[in-house]
């Protein structure tokens, strides 16, 4: 019997053993002969096969009890010392320093890849800020510009939140340590998130939960409700009831500002084209140096917007703006008129 054989039964295994002890013998007959006709290679593919297979011929029931998330974990040693455990879609790499431990999560389609980076080194961040301490931060600073303009149980109301949120923050615990892997290559020190999102020079990485050993997801709550404007209260579009909320699955390593993102922001938006020498191309339908005095930005495009009509004398000093370097009325009417005039009236200039 081959090793893929040998995985495979003992997956059918661990998968019959969650099933109760009456349930089991039914199970087996049933997927046994099944099994040959199996060509999974890793154990995902596997749980995939077994779900299609017990949702035929009546035997559903049985998802209710084979759940791959309740199977034991698979510890394989690997590379020198490199522990890893498959659970379901992600694998848990232990990394360690001389002093510390931590678990690096990785999906498992970037398993090979996150074994391919051995050595790696842990190295410890500083703790992200608590909430108490940056709203502490906060009133303390704005006590501190409009000390002058308080009067007493105003600076008596900011000293008891400043001291509530004080007694909150000796309350809460230390925050878990913070790490991010590094990879040392040619003497530089490459942090290895930024490589596994293929991050350039200049770009910002985050991670949403704040674990950059977290290569997987995360999951983020949107809240919607009504706000109030100017004295009107706005809510968005015609759901009821108008504050509501849902949960987001996000990658949990993103990047926060890209010169990359930008250029092909702006080169999406930007109507002045180059030619492969680098000269402006003259073969657009708005031209570079087109007259703005007859055209305006509409949601970042250039529109135009009529015919230039200036304004009289008499319109000038009515508008408030005075009555000096104006044309005069008669002229203004000319232009007017012209303006107004046929197409065909234009002549070999305007034609």
């Amino acid at each position: 019997m081959d090793d893929t054989r040998t995985e495979k039964q003992r997956w059918l295994d661990e998968a019959i053993d969650l099933c109760p002890e009456i349930v089991r013998p039914e199970a087996r007959d049933y997927l046994q002969p099944l099994l040959k006709r199996c060509n999974s290679k890793s154990k995902k593919t596997f749980w995939q096969w077994l779900r299609l297979q017990c949702a035929r011929n009546g035997y559903h029931n049985l998802l209710s009890w084979m759940q791959d998330r309740r199977c034991p974990l698979e510890i394989t040693k690997v590379r020198d010392g490199f522990h890893y455990v498959v659970n379901g879609d992600v694998a848990l790499i232990v990394v360690a320093n001389e002093t510390e431990h931590a678990v690096w999560r990785v999906p498992v389609s970037r398993l090979e890849w996150a074994l391919s980076l051995y050595p790696v080194c842990l190295k410890r961040l500083p703790a992200l800020e608590s909430y108490e301490a940056t709203q502490i931060r906060r009133l303390k600073r704005r006590l501190r510009t409009r000390m002058p303009f308080l009067t007493a149980q105003q600076r008596q109301a900011f000293e008891r939140e400043i001291e509530g949120l004080e007694e909150s923050r000796r309350q809460t615990y230390e925050p878990a340590p913070r790490f991010m892997l590094v990879k040392y290559e040619d003497g530089r020190e490459k942090p290895v998130h930024r490589l596994f999102i293929d991050a350039q020079r200049n770009d910002e990485v985050e991670a949403v939960d704040g674990d950059f050993l977290n290569f997987t997801t995360a999951k983020i709550r949107v809240t919607v409700e009504p706000v109030t404007v100017d004295g009107l209260t706005i809510a968005k579009g015609n759901r009821l009831p108008s504050a509501w909320s849902e949960e987001l699955v996000v990658p949990n390593l993103y990047v926060v500002n890209s010169d990359r993102s930008q250029k092909d922001f702006e080169d999406a938006f930007l109507q002045t084209k180059s030619t492969p020498q680098g000269d402006i191309k003259t073969t657009l339908r708005i031209q570079p140096n087109a007259d703005l005095g007859k055209r305006t930005g509409v949601n970042g495009r250039v529109m135009d917007c009529g015919s230039f009509d200036p304004l009289t004398s008499d319109e000038r000093v009515e508008a408030g703006l005075g009555g000096a370097e104006v044309r005069p009325t008669d002229e203004a009417a000319a232009i007017r008129r012209k303006w107004l005039a046929p197409k065909s009236a234009w002549g070999t200039r305007w034609g």
